[in-house]
């Protein structure tokens, strides 16, 4: 999920060059063979391979936080995200298994951001373009990007359905 994220969105196309979107996919590469071959070497477990990553994005100056616990539950066939760029080089992506819970998450912030929460419009909460738009406008000069990707079940990789444009 995470090299679709980095390699595949237009969100972090300023820090992911394809030079550097190539180094990724390669060290994903190498991981999936190592696991394949059952080589003990070097990324011996899913923990070992996220943490190459996040040290390869750190040379860039980008940070990751991930967790690679394992859920009870299956991967959703189906990944809703919000991705909140507030300048070059600083972005947070939440990634939720449903659209309900996304637009929750939207609700949430932007009344945490409001003098009076519980008055956001029905119009705006019942669009959740209009709500992202709400999220960004409250969060100037930031963008809010919101996304959808389906999970490519062969390669194990989220991948957007299509290029979503930021709301600003």
């Amino acid at each position: 999920m995470c090299v679709g994220i980095l390699t595949d969105s237009d969100v972090l196309a300023d820090i992911i060059t394809a030079t550097r979107a190539a180094q990724i996919r390669d060290l994903h590469n190498a991981y999936i063979t190592q696991r394949q071959s059952n080589l003990q070497e070097l990324c011996a477990t899913p923990d070992e391979a996220v943490n190459a990553l996040v040290k390869l994005c750190r040379e860039w100056n980008l940070q990751l936080y991930a967790s690679t616990t394992a859920k009870k539950s299956a991967a959703p066939k189906t990944l809703y995200s919000v991705i909140t760029k507030y300048e070059p080089g600083q972005a947070v992506a939440e990634h939720f298994p449903d659209r309900m819970a996304r637009t929750a998450s939207l609700i949430k912030r932007a009344e945490h951001s409001l003098t009076s929460p519980g008055h956001i419009p029905m119009t705006v909460l019942a669009d959740e373009q209009r709500l992202a738009a709400l999220v960004a406008t409250l969060l100037m000069p930031a963008t809010v990007t919101l996304t959808r990707s389906t999970l490519n079940e062969n390669e194990g990789v989220y991948r957007p359905e299509s290029s979503v444009l930021p709301i600003r």
